[in-house]
């Protein structure tokens, strides 16, 4: 609604200070309530509502084809005749090559003796076995491969010329000492001490000592040379009896070795044939 002016004027500036006049319009202007302005939204053009989106995923659907069911192919229809004349010729060719086989397996006996090694490696050796198996096979086969270790590598026409002569003088003991720096005479004289063998390490030592030495002879030695008698400790017979013994016996130290031969030597005396004391040691 436009408004109206209207101008009054008068000389008097009081009478116009204290002039007051309004009309019917204005008032009805002023008692009019003032709007709120309301903020206009912004409205982006790549902005997809929810609804829309729906509404286009519907319509989607609606277009996509609907694939029809794939069907198994039909089997084919089964020929009896044809059916029954391959099986009568498998037959007769079955019966002409029954001789053969039965020739052939006659001819090939399977020995017991590999029967029974292919089914002790099949049960022992079969693939994946239990962590506590594979250790005993692992621990089996060590102690396979240590015996074989501890076993001299000397054949049969070594061995041979090679003989454990019970030493009784001086002579013989230096002319034994002597050969044994031969190392395949020390090596074939090894495996005749070990085959001697014995219950414990101790026991062992014993029975090479008697076999390779008298008790007479024996008596004129000890391990270090003191006594006017004669050192045993530094020949080449200790070391290699030594050597066998606590070969044959893991568990057989080097220091009970040494006490047992020292009381072994010191009593030889008084054994069979030791020509007992003639002076206290």
């Amino acid at each position: 609604m436009d408004k109206k002016w209207i101008k009054f004027s008068s000389d008097d500036y009081r009478e116009c200070e204290d002039y007051d006049e309004t009309t019917a319009v204005e008032s009805e202007c002023d008692s009019e309530p003032v709007m709120k302005r309301k903020p206009k939204k912004k409205v982006m053009s790549d902005f997809i509502m929810d609804s829309a989106e729906d509404n286009s995923s519907i319509k989607m659907q609606k277009k996509l084809p609907v694939a029809a069911p794939v069907m198994p192919p039909k089997p084919p229809q089964k020929i009896s005749s044809k059916k029954n004349q391959d099986q009568s010729s498998l037959q007769s060719s079955r019966s002409y090559d029954r001789p053969c086989s039965r020739l052939s397996v006659e001819s090939t006996p399977t020995l017991p003796s590999l029967s029974k090694r292919k089914q002790h490696q099949s049960s022992t050796d079969s693939f994946p076995m239990t962590e506590e198996r594979f250790q005993r096979r692992v621990l089996y086969l060590l102690v396979e491969i240590r015996d074989l270790l501890k076993s001299p590598v000397t054949t049969a026409s070594n061995t041979e010329d090679v003989d454990l002569v019970t030493i009784d003088s001086e002579e013989g003991f230096e002319a034994l000492d002597r050969r044994l720096e031969n190392r395949d005479f020390k090596a074939s004289f090894k495996f005749l001490l070990q085959k001697i063998g014995g219950t414990d390490g101790t026991d062992h030592m014993k029975k090479a000592m008697l076999r390779t030495m008298t008790n007479s002879y024996m008596a004129g030695l000890n391990m270090k040379g003191k006594r006017g008698k004669k050192a045993f400790g530094s020949s080449q017979l200790y070391l290699l009896i030594k050597e066998t013994v606590l070969t044959s016996h893991t568990q057989y130290t080097e220091s009970k070795f040494n006490e047992d031969l020292a009381k072994f030597l010191k009593y030889a005396p008084e054994r069979v044939g030791g020509g007992g004391r003639r002076r206290r040691d």
